[in-house]
């Protein structure tokens, strides 16, 4: 492998014998990640040490850029090959070859690799996952080939104790460049996960080697212009511009202009780079490293076969779980989401409320479990009983003590407390996750119904209108006029 990315890879026709988890699985945890793993001790280290380094050098060189995920993340670091094969996505009836993958998910975001091809080629499979994940809960949607020129940048990181190299060429991408088959830029943008240029092994090289010049040239030979040029292109794609016109307006240039001196560049200066001086870091003393019981690690293996698409033996393992531990509430959690994917909310609500009742900590197993619970009736909190209104609001309220930014849970929150009394609570709790989630339409749209409760309608009518001066989903519009129409009637009824 020695480091090629996944997408670069064969696929393989032969099939291994399932990785069963009676194999010794150990889970590796530092401040900031946690690793499962079949690999060794040392393996499981050396990850989580250039993550939290990574971590570090993203903070230092985007502070703008959150690096703590809304969600969960699972990550999975297998010995080899053969080990990971049984749990790579099928594809034409046999699996597919990655040598690293990333699979957001709806409740848990998940990465997984294989740990055999060296420190330097682990890294680097390592790196560009967890920053395709970093770049999938920015405020701003990112394009593809944004998205895959930082990862593939900041992705080929060296970094030693005391500093970070990045933008160094790959050598991939030297061949590719110094063959010069040119991408113009209006193709690179236009490029989908669809699209032949991503799916074909030898036009994806290209593409990434085309994404990756561009970012270099925007970082590095236009710093710092460059780099606040794209920060205000993903403003102006926010607001709903033309990614081709948004590009040119940010960049104070006209497209072609822009591809001659991305052309003139790749010839002239691909060689430079970022040095990043970093902080010695010294956290492998705090490093917990222990070995998963049977039935946590079949559960967790479970888990990423729902992930890539294996429903069935994704069933298989985690029903073996609850069967070998009953108390154990991994597998409930597991089974519960691979019942909401398949959309029988009945099943899926039966293993999430198991899971809560043997003790489940994740802030998103109860935030699931409130939603679900809830929408048996179809959303409409009036016609729900009190009682089961009672048990999704103490259950959202075990998310928010967790992580009381999650916009979800506090929306949800705050419609609970719409119909039972205490919707200066549902206030306190939407305006907290309000401040890191600034902006959003839908905690606001449910701070101004809340309000509206507390008969103060010239709040609930600014926030209203404050909306309507956005451009919103359209059905959201509607209900915010609504909303707003019902508001302005008691305003004018008022003596």
């Amino acid at each position: 492998m020695r480091g090629l990315r996944p997408s670069l890879l064969l696929s393989f026709c032969l099939l291994a014998p399932e990785v069963k988890a009676k194999d010794a699985w150990l889970e590796a945890r530092s401040e900031h990640f946690t690793i499962v793993t079949d690999g060794s001790k040392g393996v499981a280290e050396d990850v989580l040490e250039d993550l939290e380094q990574l971590r570090r050098l993203i903070t230092q060189s985007l502070p703008s850029h959150p690096v703590t995920s809304p969600l969960p993340t699972g990550i999975y670091a297998f010995r080899n090959e053969k080990s990971m094969r049984s749990f790579q996505p099928m594809g034409e009836g046999k699996p597919e070859d990655w040598a690293a993958m990333f699979r957001p998910r709806g409740h848990k975001n998940y990465i997984a690799f294989r740990a055999d091809g060296g420190r330097d080629a682990v890294r680097e499979l390592v790196f560009q996952q967890y920053l395709y994940l970093l770049l999938s809960y920015g405020k701003t949607s990112y394009p593809l080939w944004l998205r895959s020129g930082l990862s593939l940048f900041y992705g080929n990181a060296y970094i030693s104790k005391g500093h970070a190299e990045v933008g160094k060429m790959h050598q991939r991408h030297r061949q590719e460049l110094g063959e010069y088959r040119s991408l113009p830029l209006q193709e690179l943008f236009a490029v989908t996960h669809a699209s032949p240029y991503y799916r074909d092994a030898s036009r994806r090289a290209l593409f990434d080697a085309q994404a990756w010049a561009l970012v270099h040239y925007l970082l590095i030979g236009r710093s710092p212009d460059g780099a606040q040029g794209l920060g205000r292109f993903l403003e102006l794609l926010a607001e709903g511009q033309d990614e081709t016109l948004a590009f040119q307006e940010a960049m104070k240039m006209p497209l072609a202009e822009i591809e001659a001196a991305v052309s003139l560049y790749i010839r002239k200066s691909l060689s430079l780079y970022w040095k990043v001086e970093l902080e010695p870091l010294d956290a492998k003393r705090d490093f917990k490293i222990n070995e998963l019981p049977p039935a946590v690690a079949e559960a967790r293996l479970g888990e990423l076969l729902l992930a890539v698409g294996r429903i069935d033996e994704a069933r298989a393992r985690l029903e073996a779980a609850v069967e070998a531990a009953p108390d154990v509430p991994d597998a409930y959690e597991g089974l519960g989401f691979l019942y909401a994917a398949e959309k029988d909310s009945r099943s899926a609500l039966t293993f999430l409320e198991k899971a809560v009742s043997k003790g489940a900590s994740s802030p998103v197993v109860h935030y699931h479990y409130a939603r679900i619970l809830i929408d048996q009736y179809r959303g409409a909190g009036s016609e729900t009983p009190e009682t089961v209104r009672a048990t999704a609001a103490s259950a959202l309220q075990k998310t928010l003590e967790a992580d009381p930014s999650n916009a979800d849970a506090a929306r949800l929150f705050g419609f609970l407390r719409l119909f039972d009394g205490s919707a200066q609570e549902g206030v306190d709790v939407v305006k907290k996750a309000l401040e890191t989630n600034q902006g959003n339409a839908y905690l606001l749209f449910v701070l101004g119904q809340l309000y509206a409760r507390q008969e103060n309608y010239t709040a609930a009518r600014a926030v209203y209108e404050h909306l309507l001066s956005r451009k919103l989903d359209p059905q959201l519009v509607a209900d915010v006029r609504r909303q707003l129409d019902w508001v302005l009637a008691k305003i004018k009824a008022i003596p």
